[in-house]
């Protein structure tokens, strides 16, 4: 029974903790694991700033080990709440095999210049409003 409910903790389904006074509670779709707040917090400043770059795999194990969980619960019950955000995403083929990498950002569309087209000499000969 406890290593079922160990891994519906890990997976982000329920909190486990036997230390609280009902031990176990389920969580809500889309919302965080208590116990990961800091470290998503922590992991989206750092691809914000720019210390996790897009295509680069995460650091699951030391995340795991700064932050006192298993690196499971960090790929896995962490991560999902910044793959809803489109920040990262598993990859099983990934450059550095199976794992967690921050996401590519999408390409953002670039507007068309609103500069005017280049200058064209005028035929002098044309009558205004004449299209030739």
């Amino acid at each position: 029974m406890t290593t079922a409910l160990h891994q519906l903790n890990d997976l982000g389904f329920i909190c486990y903790d036997p230390r609280e006074q009902s031990g176990r509670r389920i969580l809500r779709p889309g919302l965080p694991h208590p116990h990961d707040t800091e470290v998503i917090a922590t992991i989206r400043e750092r691809i914000q700033n720019m210390i996790y770059r897009p295509g680069e795999a995460l650091p699951v194990g030391i995340l795991a080990r700064q932050f006192g969980l298993t690196a499971r619960q960090v790929a896995h019950r962490a991560c999902r709440q910044l793959i809803a955000e489109g920040l990262v995403h598993h990859d099983n083929k990934g450059p550095h095999g199976p794992g967690v990498y921050v996401t590519q950002p999408a390409p953002h569309h670039v507007p068309p210049s609103h500069e005017p087209a280049p200058h064209r000499a005028q035929n002098p000969n044309r009558l205004a409003g004449d299209p030739r």
